[in-house]
């Protein structure tokens, strides 16, 4: 029984481990089946998630070439309704999955709340779609981007009066940020003269204005007083005149001053000071021609008694003005001068002057600029006189008009003359060639062509046979030895060298024209050729000479040499006339050139004796196109086209009859290349060219179309001057050009005229005002103690708030309105912008200001961030940077980090029409003031806050060290924002520093600068 129950036991045991074993077995399967489930899961789950953010990258890709590519950004902002295109996008890699497709596409329109104008507007709507394979898995991800016209409320000038200027700048003002006066003068119903293209055909009334006209100078006048300095740009639009000292700061390559005037200079002058990070930048790397730093003025500069210098040869420096009236003082530049008014003479009557070059290494070559600086170049004409001194210039001097030398000078270069040259100084020196249509002076001397100088004589020159002569020759080893000759040719002049010859005779007894040397030694230089197989050439040997069964043949015994040639015997009777010679007055033979008077103009002064060379033969040894250098044509450099491309700079003044003999319709015939005075009509889809082919050529373009939709950059007419003559056009009907290359305008432009400048800010359409009136009205009543608290609503304030300190917080992440209606604050009485958190850093909302009435007065108050006030009271030092792209402007401190940013005020001041703002004893402001219809007059700033300045570094300068001409830094830090209004006096010293926010809230500018980009949403399908 015990044994029966043992094997029981044992079949138990047996079954629960099989049955252990299988339940083993299917947990195993099971959990194997829920791994494999698991890793697909992941591996779908990774695979999707990755295909996502490659998705999401691409969209990125996108929204950021619209902000970088012009072509791109064209393509975006010309979207069609419905429209839509592909885009390549370069992500395919095995890590990253392959992106399948991109597109951007028109989505319409979407309405949004406008928290500023708190108002609903419509916007357009872009749609980026990209679609993304990996491991199997698609992804497909649309991202909705709103776009909206370029209006920043952190962009846009530091200081900008649309009216007057007045004392502007008072004694000592000084600006960084950008400076422009008179900006809203010219503007009329929303157009600038014509949006100051300068260059505009209306066919209506048969008008052409071209930049010659100036009808869009203002003929304001604005003057600063005692010295003052800004940071460029500097605009004035109209006249300026400087009676003390203005210092500009140039920061940024490309940047410079611009006076849409006259510049008149009159006790004091205008100094350059570049910036250290400015200098850095420029001897990094070579720079292209719209990266020079410059001054711009559109009129006339003129100087008395002072001193106009620039530069010290390490930075370059161009001067663009219509023409220049330098009397007396000194002119000292490393610069290039540009005058562009042709029929105004430029006057150099300085004394000792001076346009030194710079190395060529800093220049980037290219559309033929290649100038080393220290040049003059000018449409008109250009005198160089006075009394006192002496003249140098580096480069060349280059003038369509006149040139008059009436002083001591030296051009290192080329001097090109279009007109008549006149030379009255003996003491002219020109390293270069001189090219000119006519001259005039005392020292020129007339072309003389065969004419041969005085005393000189030309005759001919015979030789003789000499026979049983030696001469001296190379043995080959270095030695020379003693070479006998039987006869040769020589000199006549052996005959008066040596007494021991004897004349040959003939049979008869008669002279030979042959003299027996007897063997003498006759010297290298009586020889007339060292080639001695041709000492007899010219003679006639006998007939059959060296030829098989005539004379001087003898049979030789080798097959392939039938026979030799014995010597030649010379009839001694021959003479061998060889050349003519030329002989000076001494009878010493000289060459053709010495004893000819020149076949060009010459000036034979003290110093030099100068080749005058024809015009035409300018273009031959240069193969320019034009005297004036084409790349700093005034249309180029401003970026500006005629009715057709390509016709600027040759407009003519009249239509002569010639254009009537032919007529080339571009609409019947194809029309490519055209040499005669004609007219053209009809569509033109190719370029066209115009060669003035060694005379004048007039066209006129009558009721034409230049236009090519496939290649907009061939809708254009180009001009050939290389072979002399002038090409001039005239217009009639309507005539119309699409020609477009916005590459091309990028490259050249230097200039950006007023209504670009203007057009791009949209200072206007940045005004803005509370929708409706603001019924919580504020007065000095509602204060508790002297303090008034305004937490997060709009209100208004007005009447007398004596010694009061209003509070305004912000909210959170919207705006609010404060209007000041006739508000007058006294005795201290302040605004401050509660925008500090409880960790120091700034928080809120936009407070906007609006200015009504025009009785706004704050005697010794502010209107201030709490922001700043947190700075201004700490020990830390921060930075202000205009380009926050541009590495070369940021400062770091002794870790080597960036200084941080100074903030920025979340704060406008607006205004109503004919409002003004007038502060007194020391008024402070930090905000972002666009108000172009008040008057901000406010004599007399704050100097509280400038301890400050030793702490603020703007665009790489140390604010307490930015100096003017007496080295004297700024004062009376009175604004920090900006200060846009119709017009600002001051009186007392004073400083605005534009700040910029160091961030753009995700908002993406495009590369026109014509829209900003934002995307609102990602969304997977």
């Amino acid at each position: 029984m015990e044994t029966e129950k043992k094997r029981t036991l044992k079949g138990s045991i047996l079954f629960t481990v099989v049955s252990v074993l299988a339940l083993m077995t299917i947990f195993m399967t099971s959990a194997l089946a829920l791994a494999a489930a698991a890793n697909k899961r992941a591996h779908k789950t990774y695979s999707a998630s990755q295909a996502s953010y490659t998705a999401r990258a691409a969209i990125d890709s996108v929204l950021a070439a619209v902000g970088t590519n012009n072509e791109f950004a064209n393509a975006v902002e010309s979207l069609p309704q419905n429209g839509k295109f592909e885009v390549e996008i370069g992500i395919n890699s095995p890590s990253l999955g392959k992106i399948d497709s991109a597109t951007v596409e028109y989505a319409g329109k979407t309405t949004i709340f406008d928290p500023n104008t708190k108002a609903w507007t419509e916007k357009n709507l872009i749609k980026i779609t990209a679609e993304v394979t990996m491991g199997g898995e698609t992804t497909k991800l649309v991202s909705h981007v709103i776009q909206d016209p370029v209006v920043k409320s952190d962009d846009g000038p530091g200081f900008l009066t649309m009216g007057g200027a007045g004392a502007a700048n008072g004694n000592n003002g000084s600006i960084f940020g950008g400076a422009y006066y008179g900006m809203g003068h010219g503007h009329d119903g929303g157009t600038w003269n014509g949006n100051l293209t300068y260059i505009e055909w209306n066919p209506y009334d048969g008008k052409l204005t071209t930049l010659d006209d100036k009808q869009y100078l203002t003929n304001e006048q604005y003057e600063l007083k005692d010295v003052n300095r800004v940071e460029a740009f500097m605009v004035v639009n109209g006249n300026f005149r400087l009676p003390t000292y203005l210092t500009v700061h140039y920061t940024q390559l490309g940047k410079g001053v611009q006076i849409w005037g006259d510049l008149e200079m009159v006790n004091g002058g205008m100094t350059v000071n570049m910036s250290g990070p400015l200098r850095n930048e420029m001897a990094s790397r070579s720079l292209k021609f719209n990266e020079i730093p410059y001054l711009y003025v559109d009129g006339k500069i003129s100087m008395s008694n002072q001193d106009f210098s620039y530069g010290d040869g390490t930075y370059p420096f161009n001067i663009f003005c219509g023409s220049l009236n330098l009397d007396a003082g000194k002119l000292n530049s490393y610069a290039d001068i540009y005058c562009y008014d042709k029929d105004k003479t430029t006057t150099i009557r300085t004394n000792d002057t001076a346009l030194y070059g710079w190395s060529e290494s800093l220049i980037e070559g290219g559309d033929g600029y290649s100038s080393s600086g220290g040049g003059i170049f000018s449409k008109g004409n250009v005198e160089f006189t006075g009394n006192n001194g002496t003249y140098y210039i580096a480069g060349d001097v280059k003038v369509d008009g006149d040139v008059k030398l009436d002083r001591q000078i030296t051009i290192d270069g080329d001097l090109v003359v279009g007109g008549k040259l006149s030379m009255n100084n003996d003491n002219i020196k020109v390293n270069g060639k001189v090219y000119a249509n006519t001259y005039e002076g005392g020292r020129i001397q007339t072309p003389g062509g065969d004419q041969l100088k005085d005393g000189y004589t030309k005759k001919p020159v015979s030789y003789i046979i000499a026979k049983d002569v030696a001469y001296e020759a190379d043995a080959g080893d270095g030695t020379t030895i003693l070479q006998p000759v039987e006869y040769m040719w020589l000199k006549p002049e052996v005959l008066d060298a040596f007494a021991g010859y004897t004349q040959l005779t003939n049979e008869d007894g008669t002279p030979t024209n042959a003299y027996d040397f007897g063997g003498a030694t006759i010297p290298i230089e009586y020889l007339i050729i060292e080639d001695w197989d041709k000492s007899f050439e010219g003679l006639e040997p006998p007939p059959n000479w060296g030829q098989p069964g005539g004379p001087g043949f003898t049979p030789g015994p080798d097959p392939e040499s039938p026979g030799t040639v014995e010597e030649f015997v010379p009839d001694l009777n021959q003479v061998k006339n060889f050349r003519e010679g030329y002989f000076d007055p001494t009878g010493k033979e000289v060459t053709e050139a010495e004893a000819k008077k020149p076949t060009t103009p010459f000036y034979n002064g003290n110093q030099d004796t100068i080749e005058l060379l024809p015009l035409k033969q300018y273009y031959t040894d240069t193969g320019e196109s034009a005297i004036f250098p084409v790349y700093a044509e005034k249309e180029t450099i401003l970026g500006l086209s005629g009715p057709v491309k390509g016709t600027e700079g040759h407009f003519g003044k009249e239509t002569p009859q010639e254009v009537n003999n032919r007529t080339y319709n571009g609409t019947a015939q194809l029309v490519g290349h055209v040499t005669e005075s004609c007219t053209l009509t009809g569509l033109f889809t190719k370029a066209v060219t115009i060669d003035a082919n060694g005379s004048d050529v007039h066209v006129l373009i009558k009721n034409a179309k230049f236009q090519n939709d496939d290649n907009p950059s061939e809708a254009r007419i180009y001009v050939n001057e290389l072979n002399g003559g002038k090409v001039y056009f005239t217009f009639a009907g309507e005539v119309e050009c699409f020609y477009d290359n916005p590459a091309e305008k990028e490259e050249s432009q230097v200039i950006q005229t007023v209504f670009e400048v203007m057009d791009k800010w949209g200072i206007e359409k940045n005004v803005q005002a509370p929708q409706g009136a603001i019924t919580n009205v504020i007065t000095s009543a509602n204060a508790s103690g002297r303090t008034i608290t305004i937490n997060g609503v709009d209100a208004k304030l007005t009447g007398m708030f004596d010694g009061v300190t209003i509070n305004i917080v912000p909210p959170a992440a919207d705006s609010i309105w404060i209007q000041l209606d006739n508000f007058y604050a006294q005795n201290g009485a302040k605004i401050v912008i509660k925008d500090i958190g409880a960790d120091g850093s700034q928080i809120g909302g936009q407070v906007n200001f609006y200015v009504t009435g025009t009785n706004n007065h704050m005697t010794n108050g502010e209107i201030v961030t709490e922001s700043f006030l947190k700075f201004a009271h700490s020990n830390e030092t921060v930075q202000i940077v205009t380009d926050f792209d541009n590495p070369t402007l940021r400062v770091k401190d002794a870790e080597g980090k960036d200084y941080p940013f100074m903030t920025a005020p979340k704060v406008n001041m607006y205004s109503e029409k004919g409002a003004k703002f007038k502060g007194s004893n020391g008024f402070f402001i930090t905000a972002f003031v666009r108000a172009p219809y008040m008057d901000f007059d406010v004599p007399t700033l704050s100097s509280a806050y400038d301890g400050c300045l030793s702490r603020i570094y703007y665009d790489g300068i140390r604010m307490d060290r930015a100096g003017n001409r007496n080295g004297q830094g700024p004062a009376r830090f009175g604004v920090l924002g900006c200060l846009n209004v119709a017009s600002h006096d001051a009186q007392n010293d004073w400083l605005l520093v534009y700040v910029k926010d160091s961030a753009n809230g995700g908002i993406t500018l495009d590369a026109n600068k014509q829209h900003t980009y934002a995307a609102v949403s990602y969304m997977d399908y």
